[in-house]
């Protein structure tokens, strides 16, 4: 259990109770392995075809006197190559602390269902029962943080998975239709990003400069991004406000 303090500037304090679980054992069904086996197959694949790519374009640099690293480096600056390259990197680091995640795992469930905590009663002497503590306490912060890496890892990277489609897409005639129009209108929908997140910064700090002192949503630039994103989606943060700054700012 997390107990996380936030101090704003103008001395007010919140406090929020965190109470994170962690899976001790990570496979309890064949069907996680069959799939987690399936999904890594996949990514072996996509290194063997892009293997055989860059086998190719190196063999035909040498034939024109092309630099090998040069070869390569103009391989993957286009830019489908590219979204093969991040996903070959993204993955890459996904397994990786995937594995150590799984060990982790098995490490703190062993420590459990060990001579110290397989019983009812802890056994040993109080410096011992203090030390088995303490380490079973530090597995189970390094288990947890290896997790939540995970599942932000698994997050990312899931944003790569539509663009190996759109790259598939663009390969049919009628799919292709989509990501024509998105490379078309990107330089459009670019400006109007930059309009649209230079007002809404703009309205962010106008919340923490009105409400800053008294609204938790509003404490900092972080919490006022996030409370701001909350009200364009449509959640209405009216009440929380007006408790605590009044009606009349509030409505500004």
């Amino acid at each position: 259990v997390y107990a996380e303090f936030f101090f704003a500037r103008s001395g007010k304090q919140w406090v929020r109770i965190l109470a994170p679980s962690i899976k001790v054992q990570v496979y309890h069904r064949i069907s996680h392995i069959l799939a987690d086996a399936a999904c890594l197959l996949l990514v072996l694949q996509m290194f063997v075809s892009e293997g055989k790519e860059v086998s190719v374009m190196i063999i035909e640099g040498k034939q024109k006197r092309t630099p090998p690293f040069k070869a390569i480096f103009r391989h993957f600056t286009q830019f489908w190559n590219g979204v093969d390259c991040m996903c070959m990197i993204g993955f890459s680091v996904l397994v990786y602390y995937w594995v150590v995640h799984i060990l982790n795992a098995q490490t703190l469930s062993d420590m459990l269902e060990g001579e110290a905590f397989g019983q009812r009663t802890m056994i040993g002497s109080e410096m011992e029962k203090q030390q088995a503590l303490e380490a079973l306490l530090d597995q189970v912060e390094l288990s947890l943080r290896h997790q939540l890496a995970v599942a932000y890892l698994r997050s990312v990277f899931l944003f790569l998975v539509p663009m190996r489609m759109f790259k598939a897409f663009s390969a049919q005639a009628r799919l292709s239709i989509l990501t024509r129009t998105v490379a078309v209108c990107a330089v459009d929908v670019f400006h109007f990003l930059l309009i649209f997140f230079t007002l809404f910064m703009t309205w962010a700090v106008s919340g923490i400069v009105l409400f800053g002192s008294s609204v938790e949503e509003f404490a900092d630039f972080e919490r006022a991004m996030n409370t701001c994103l909350r009200v364009v989606l449509g959640e209405i943060v009216w009440h929380e406000v007006r408790e605590e700054a009044g009606p009349i700012v509030a409505g500004l």
